[in-house]
């Protein structure tokens, strides 16, 4: 039975639906219409009970009539419940409801490309970066998809919705520091003075973690003592799922110095407490530790130096390294290679100048290949043969070879060899017959009706 009660200026109603379950609804100021809407609840639940509407089609059409800040309210609630990181899910949120702002979406059903379209026109005059719209566009294709993967729509409706290109319209782009910025940087600031609570020497190891595992700013800020593994056998960091970007634990190999240098200094800090009392200033943190070395923060080409560059600088050298795509892009926690490849990993003129000693020398002629097959052309015969070759005087206008001499002047390498006659070969390499190899006159060819005259 359908009841009606009144909060402030608003009636609102309740019904039980075809699943058994309690529903309430906002009605309007009017009493009886709102009684009206509770009638029409009560006979769309009769309809579905005896089987002249599709329960799944009437929720999906109730879905469509609620507002759609209930739903977002819903997916936010659905994210916040996975132990979605909390900056990540209230960023989220922000995207959304940016896109419902300008895209004048009230109603699930409206949420469609065009609308999309229509938010990024007006966000783009606000000067957002392509970076910053491709998020927008992202946020609500994620939201569209849990919205149908609930039941709550029929299909995924933003699955055509296309998101800007980024790679020409980075307003901030990164470089990585080198090895010797780096290690001027660690030395410097182990000695330096504390910055907002923060020792020098907590700063060094938090700028050491960093550049040896990746890990981003607020998962380096939820590491505690127990999240450092070094006693392993393979020494690792582990970072909690409900602090990484992609919700899953990251586990991070360590080298084992790294380990060595932490163990020590982990020694003095409480257990189940950060190891890390991370600001919001970091930049600027690290801004000032980078002057102490003489590092700008900004170069000429507009490069800038922060704390995500040290997981740029990270994975680059791995990518120097020339370790293979697939481990490449899972130490980065990547879910797309392009993004390995194309935003993180830098190569200097150096890097790729190193890979052209893979290709042929192509400046010198071709040798001719009669010369280089006949040996005449610097290759030298192979003294195994050198002997039983014709030698110089016995082929008109062949010429004396090394081996030649060799062959004529160590008598005592030939001791054993055979002759031609006795081995059964000519000059030439022909196959002598047992008559030709007892001719001893230099008659080639014997004729046996005349020899057969001689006494």
């Amino acid at each position: 039975m359908a009841s009606t009660r009144k909060r402030g200026k608003n009636h609102y109603y309740s019904f039980t639906d075809a699943d058994g379950r309690r529903v309430h609804r906002r009605g309007c100021s009017n009493k009886r219409v709102t009684e009206e809407m509770a009638r029409e609840a009560e006979s769309r639940v009769a309809r579905i009970k005896a089987g002249l509407v599709d329960s799944k089609a009437e929720r999906m059409a109730e879905a469509g009539r609620r507002p759609i800040r209930e739903h977002l309210k819903d997916f936010i609630d659905s994210m916040v419940n996975g132990g979605r990181n909390a900056q990540h899910v209230a960023q989220t949120r922000t995207y959304i409801e940016r896109v419902l702002t300008y895209g004048r979406v009230e109603r699930l059903p409206e949420l469609i490309p065009s609308a999309i379209t229509t938010a990024l026109g007006t966000l783009k005059e606000t000067g957002l970066s392509a970076r910053s719209l491709a998020a927008h566009v992202v946020a609500a294709k994620s939201f569209s998809h849990w919205a149908w993967r609930d039941g709550r729509t029929v299909d995924y409706s933003l699955v055509g919705a296309t998101t800007p290109k980024t790679q020409h319209d980075r307003r901030r782009v990164r470089r990585p520091l080198s090895e010797t910025e780096l290690r001027a940087l660690l030395e410097a600031t182990r000695t330096a003075p504390a910055w907002r609570g923060m020792t020098g020497l907590d700063r060094a190891m938090l700028y050491l973690v960093a550049s040896m595992t990746g890990l981003r700013r607020t998962e380096l800020g939820s590491l505690t003592p127990e999240s450092f593994r070094l006693d392993d056998e393979v020494p690792t960091i582990v970072c909690a799922a409900a602090y990484t970007k992609n919700g899953k634990q990251a586990e991070q190999p360590i080298p084992p110095p790294t380990a060595a240098a932490l163990r020590g200094w982990l020694a003095c800090k409480p257990h189940g407490r950060p190891v890390f009392a991370l600001t919001k200033r970091t930049a600027l943190m690290l801004k000032l530790d980078l002057s102490r070395v003489g590092i700008a923060a900004e170069d000429d080409q507009g490069q800038h130096v922060d704390m995500h560059s040290l997981r740029h600088g990270y994975i680059s050298t791995l990518a120097k390294a020339g370790v293979p795509m697939k481990t490449l892009q899972s130490l980065a926690r990547h879910s797309d290679p392009k993004l390995t490849m194309n935003v993180y990993s830098h190569l200097t003129l150096h890097d790729t100048a190193a890979a052209l000693d893979a290709l042929p020398d192509l400046s010198r002629p071709i040798e001719p290949r009669a010369a280089r097959a006949t040996g005449t052309d610097g290759v030298h015969i192979n003294n195994g043969f050198g002997a039983y070759l014709a030698h110089a005087g016995d082929v008109p206008g062949r010429s004396v070879t090394d081996t030649d001499v060799n062959a004529q002047e160590d008598q005592a390498s030939l001791i054993g060899r055979k002759s031609l006659k006795m081995s059964g070969f000519d000059a030439s390499g022909r196959c002598l017959t047992q008559e030709e190899g007892r001719v001893g006159d230099g008659i080639r060819t014997r004729d046996v009706q005349i020899h057969n005259l001689v006494p």
